[in-house]
């Protein structure tokens, strides 16, 4: 036979004997509820099936040498190890023409309660289908293809080995094959399900995590902006009343950054600004900002809100504390791979040996930062050189280009970035930038 006698030994030789347990544990596994019912064509890959492909060629290069044999104990038909190759790659071809078809019926038809002996006979129909097409197929390519490329044309005539009836015969013994593919793709494509609703369901925990986080930062520092102003209402009203206002543009910046995790540093400094400028009118000449921000940093990615709480915790615990005037510096620079950002002050220092107990601004953005950056950020906390507090954020370098950022929304992202990275040139030049301090609680 050429590629026929291939497909019928290798069908007697490899499959008859394991194929019937092969095709019974497939059904096991199927019916049993093993692997839950998946849909294995819509979810399989370009790469899984050249890997089916291959290995389905492999199995036919490797069994030449068995069906050699078998073919001249059980059909009394010497054939050539070239003749057997041809008939073995074509019984493959065949089967992989065949495969997807095959596989699409089972998909459509899962053996579920109430539908599982109709499943079962469309695709006990499918598959002796399956097997008249093959047997059909490598019929044809040996009257047609055979005489131009066999070695012995004595085979050609061997009719128990290349007949219609002997590969109609041999394609029944083989119809495990697909059955056993399609089961294992199954498990592998329900394991590969598995693992994505895992990250998703580790990413959706995430982003509630930090959306809670964020959400959590709001109330906190509109209490405490609240509170100063409240103090001012019935001994300076102006002035309460230009803060209340100042109040409100800055709530419309923070409910901007909406769902995002992440904004670039201009928009962060933006939004810090109106936070500033609120404290600068409760705290007058008492308060000097410096701000030293290089420009190429404008556009890293941030968390929203990281500086927000730092400067808070130091006019706070810091310079409110202190008599008479203090300085708020706050510095952005890139170190290599490191976006770091500082905030000093130049208030009361921390007023206790040991660990600095922190509370919800500081532990709310370093539990942020541990979410967003794993094991590449850090925030520390510690007594400035010269008196005052430093706040150190150190996180990963990375530029926001256009929409290219984590967040979920807000179409005029890239114009809002732009006027906001306009707006802050002249801030860059008026000054230094670094952290604030205070007292022992932070």
């Amino acid at each position: 036979m050429i590629e026929a006698a291939g497909h019928v030994v290798r069908s007697r030789s490899l499959v008859p004997r394991t194929g019937s347990w092969l095709a019974a544990a497939s059904r096991r596994i199927a019916r049993g509820g093993i692997v839950p019912f998946v849909r294995v064509v819509p979810a399989m890959r370009w790469s899984d099936w050249v890997v089916i492909a291959a290995l389905w060629i492999l199995v036919a290069v490797a069994s030449v040498g068995p069906a050699i044999d078998l073919a001249a104990r059980t059909r009394g038909v010497q054939v050539t190890r070239h003749d057997m190759l041809l008939g073995q790659l074509l019984d493959a071809a065949a089967w992989l023409v065949l495969l997807r078809p095959l596989l699409l019926v089972f998909d459509a038809t899962p053996f579920r309660p109430g539908v599982r002996f109709r499943s079962v006979a469309i695709r006990v129909v499918a598959l002796l289908g399956a097997a008249v097409a093959l047997a059909v197929i490598n019929w044809a390519a040996i009257r047609t293809i055979g005489p131009f490329v066999v070695e012995d044309p004595s085979l050609l005539r061997a009719t128990a080995l290349v007949g219609f009836r002997a590969n109609l015969t041999d394609a029944l013994d083989a119809l495990s094959a697909p059955l056993v593919a399609y089961a294992i793709m199954r498990v592998i494509i329900r394991r590969r399900e598995r693992d994505r609703a895992a990250a998703a369901s580790q990413a959706a925990l995430r982003d509630a995590r930090l959306h809670a986080l964020t959400t959590d930062m709001r109330p906190h520092f509109l209490f405490n902006a609240l509170n100063g102003i409240a103090l001012l209402v019935r001994v300076q009203p102006k002035l309460a009343e230009d803060m209340i206002v100042q109040l409100a543009d800055l709530l419309r910046a923070t409910l901007h950054v909406g769902d995002r995790h992440e904004q670039s540093l201009a928009d962060e400094m933006a939004q810090l600004e109106h936070y500033l400028a609120l404290q600068q009118m409760r705290f007058g000449a008492r308060l000097a900002v410096r701000r030293d921000i290089s420009e190429e940093v404008l556009g890293a990615l941030v968390p929203p809100m990281l500086l927000q709480p730092l400067a808070e915790n130091s006019l706070g615990h810091g310079i409110e504390p202190k008599p008479g005037p203090g300085t708020l510096d706050i510095v952005a620079c890139r170190e290599g791979d490191a976006l770091v950002l500082t905030v000093r002050d130049d208030g009361v220092g921390i007023q206790h040996a040991g660990p600095v107990r922190e509370r919800i601004g500081l532990a709310n953005t370093r539990e942020r930062l541990a979410l967003l950056y794993p094991g590449e950020s850090g925030l520390t906390v510690e007594p400035a050189l010269g008196g005052g507090t430093i706040a150190t954020v150190r996180l990963p370098f990375r530029l926001a280009r256009g929409r290219d950022m984590i967040e979920h929304g807000h179409e005029d992202e890239r114009t809002h970035q732009d006027d906001v990275e306009t707006d802050l040139v002249p801030v860059i030049a008026r000054g230094t930038v670094t952290d604030a301090g205070g007292g022992g609680t932070r």
